[in-house]
């Protein structure tokens, strides 16, 4: 009945951001920004962040191979 997701939003991360992660137990507390009213949290456990590693290092070898004219808009594995 319910799934693992408990909020849908959405951030944009740009280069400079403060990230911060905390481990707490098998999870990874991810944060972006900083000051109370600015922050975007992100918690995974170890297998969702084992994942997202894994596709991110793949979408950073997609855009170090695309040219500058190609657009990479998915990365999937």
């Amino acid at each position: 009945m319910y799934g693992d997701v408990v909020v849908n939003g959405w951030a944009r991360v740009r280069e400079g951001c403060p990230i911060k992660v905390d481990l707490v137990g098998d999870e990874a507390q991810v944060q972006f920004g900083e000051g109370w009213r600015s922050i975007t949290e992100l918690v995974l456990d170890v297998e969702a962040l084992r994942e997202l590693l894994r596709l991110g290092e793949l979408a950073v070898r997609a855009f170090d191979e695309a040219g500058d004219d190609e657009v990479v808009e998915q990365v999937t594995a």
